[in-house]
């Protein structure tokens, strides 16, 4: 990532521990799936879906996700997807 992307996510070029990712989705009986994002107090964010990276563009899943600290979590409700790939981004 370039230096005036790690500007624009507030993250520290410098300090590999100063990321923006998803850790591990739970996913649960209900159809429910919670999504950890590490993320930045007042960032906004997409969390953004697809079920094939190659052929099928992301689209978005949740938008205007606001940052609350260093771990925000998102809930999506009766979803129903196990397979796929997601990713976050900041809102532009």
């Amino acid at each position: 990532m370039p230096d005036w992307a790690e500007w624009k996510a507030r993250t520290d070029p410098v300090d590999p521990d100063s990321v923006m990712r998803i850790d591990a989705a739970t996913f649960f009986p209900n159809g429910n799936i919670q999504i950890p994002m590490r993320t930045l107090a007042g960032g906004r964010y997409i969390l953004e879906y697809t079920t094939n990276v190659v052929t099928q563009a992301f689209a978005p899943l949740v938008e205007n996700i606001e940052a609350v600290g260093e771990t925000t979590t998102v809930i999506i409700t009766n979803i129903n997807r196990k397979t796929g790939y997601y990713r976050m981004r900041l809102e532009p």
